[in-house]
């Protein structure tokens, strides 16, 4: 009887771990004008994550249009919900809870998403020098400049 509670308890330890953070699920889709509560089944099918929201919430959203290939679900879901006004929040290592980003818990994760941007990009800019009128970063990229401006987007959102 114990090894058999063991055998249990080690399997279900086994499956609770089974899945990391929404960034290390690739998922690749096709859509075009898709309603959300479809596009949000693919990325659960594809993912192993669950995602929990309000049915109405979900099906009143705008169709969804994206093609992406192995790109991590949680940029996925970033690309998906943030034009309709949602966001998601992780509840567990396999669970994301789909909010209204206006909401306390939205905006929280909006804030809490920009000052990581924020700080990420700060060491780079330190490096930062003046050449004129002109300020110069070295190793500053295109991909910095969306970073910063989806910082400056969630921060003031």
């Amino acid at each position: 009887m114990r090894a058999t509670i063991l055998v249990l308890l080690a399997f279900l330890l086994a499956t609770a771990t089974a899945h990391a953070a929404p960034e290390d699920h690739p998922v690749t889709i096709d859509l075009k004008d898709a309603p959300l509560p479809d596009a949000l089944k693919q990325i659960e099918q594809q993912s192993g994550l669950r995602l929990a929201y309000d049915q109405e919430l979900i099906e009143k959203a705008e169709p969804v249009t994206l093609k992406v290939e192995n790109m991590p679900a949680g940029e996925v879901l970033r690309r998906i919900l943030r034009p309709r006004g949602l966001e998601y929040i992780q509840t567990s290592r396999t669970m994301l809870a789909i909010v209204p980003a206006d909401s306390d818990m939205g905006m929280a994760k909006m804030a809490g998403r920009a000052i990581r941007t924020f700080a990420r990009l700060a060491k780079k800019l330190e490096a930062a020098e003046q050449h004129g009128d002109e300020v110069k970063v070295p190793g500053w990229t295109d991909a910095d400049d969306r970073a910063l401006a989806e910082g400056l987007m969630d921060f003031l959102g």
